[in-house]
């Protein structure tokens, strides 16, 4: 997919200015619409994202994130002119505290707005999470409420390995998630809680940074490409040499492109996360399906999510982020289909233990309470604080709806069947 290794380096000082412009508005003009807009394309494998990473000074934000946005023009030119698809520019910065502390509500909103417009429409901000002390910090948690009404990714953390469970973050986080579904349910496609994640993710809205030197990470949408080698393997013992080979090859060319543009540029490249992104029938609910020969849920699936796991974390490049599964209901077609009849969120919470990335992209009833919320999220942190493994939890209750009902098309997403919260 990427071409031959012609001469990257004289694509980079002949080609990147000339195609920034167009690149941007080819494949990335809408990069602030939903996934609906931005995620389709026939590719195996796509760039999800180049995601940039910086710190920002208190009193200018804007100066780094105009430095981080033409850097991303740059950058996303180059792997468009390499032959791939290029879906979403973002930056994330450092947990937001650390420059909107202190700050009234009024100067918060247009400190964000500022950022806003420093990146233009052709990339998405994440601001970091507000710390799992969260829970006596009121500020904090209207940060997030404010910054997810702005469409900026922003996240609470309810624990860590290292510091425990926060069950006062986890009651912020639940408090959070109902608030936005009384008042627009989207805007939790912005928030997640999250739970011993690390710097160095790139996709949202978990992702943060987390040194002082500007950086670079790659995301990748190639759910289509462990699909197609699944298929052609057909069970579990057969599919593991064929994949690794094949994401290995593919990467490796990915990467190639990353340093090109780390060498050029001297924006450090943090890694690829080689969690393989899903989107609509890019499914990894159909791979393992195919390994398994069942429906996902039925007995088998959690093996089969383990063997595509290995291989995610065996992959031979320079990797960061989850490293994981991304298993979204209402981003992948299969996952959607199976919805409350053939599993539900305890086999989420399962696949979580092996290979998930937490519970993510889920519809809920809309009468879902906030004890009901914060039961789910705690499990979701004991697990990542037992097991010392990132998850995340991104809980979407629809109003008027209920459980086994149709979600409808939230946020631009795929219907799913609403699950159940016990």
């Amino acid at each position: 997919m990427s071409g031959a290794p012609v001469s990257r380096r004289r694509v980079l000082g002949q080609v990147a200015g000339a195609v920034a412009a167009a690149a941007s508005a080819r494949t990335l003009a809408a990069a602030s619409t939903g996934p609906a807009q931005t995620l389709s394309g026939s590719a195996e494998l796509a760039i999800r994202t180049i995601t940039a990473g910086v710190r920002v000074a208190a009193g200018q934000p804007a100066v780094a994130l105009a430095r981080a946005r033409a850097f991303l023009e740059r950058a996303g030119a180059v792997m468009a002119a390499a032959g791939y698809l290029v879906q979403t520019l973002r930056v994330v910065t450092q947990p937001h505290g650390e420059y909107l502390d202190g700050l009234p509500r009024e100067r918060v909103e247009a400190v964000l707005r500022a950022m806003l417009g420093a990146l233009g429409d052709a990339c998405r901000l994440a601001i970091g999470p507000a710390p799992d002390s969260v829970a006596g910090d009121a500020q904090a948690r209207e940060r997030v409420l404010l910054a997810n009404s702005l469409g900026i990714a922003a996240t609470i953390s309810i624990g860590s390995a290292t510091s425990g469970i926060a069950s006062g973050a986890v009651t912020a986080a639940a408090d959070v998630i109902a608030r936005h579904a009384q008042s627009l349910p989207e805007r939790n496609f912005s928030f997640a809680a999250i739970a011993n994640v690390a710097p160095g993710v790139p996709f949202f809205p978990a992702g943060y940074h987390g040194t002082d030197e500007p950086t670079f990470t790659l995301g990748t949408q190639s759910a289509g490409l462990f699909l197609r080698v699944c298929r052609e393997a057909g069970d579990m013992h057969a599919v593991e040499p064929r994949l690794l080979q094949a994401y290995t090859q593919a990467l490796a060319a990915v990467e190639a492109v990353a340093l090109e543009i780390e060498r050029d540029t001297g924006w450090r490249y943090a890694g690829i996360d080689t969690t393989p992104a899903t989107w609509q029938e890019h499914s990894m609910g159909a791979a393992v399906e195919a390994l398994t020969g069942a429906p996902f849920g039925a007995p088998g699936s959690l093996a089969a999510c383990r063997v595509l796991t290995r291989i995610v974390q065996s992959v031979p490049v320079r990797r960061s982020g989850y490293q994981g599964l991304f298993l979204p209901p209402l981003e992948d077609e299969t996952l959607a289909r199976r919805a409350y009849d053939h599993y539900g969120l305890v086999t989420l919470l399962a696949c979580s233990s092996v290979c998930g990335t937490g519970i993510d992209a889920v519809a809920l009833p809309g009468n879902t309470g906030r004890e009901a919320l914060e039961r789910i999220l705690l499990d979701v942190a004991t697990l990542a604080v037992r097991l010392d493994k990132p998850l995340t939890g991104r809980l979407l209750p629809v109003p008027g709806k209920r459980a086994g009902e149709s979600s409808g098309a939230v946020a631009g997403l795929i219907p799913m069947k609403v699950l159940d919260v016990g």
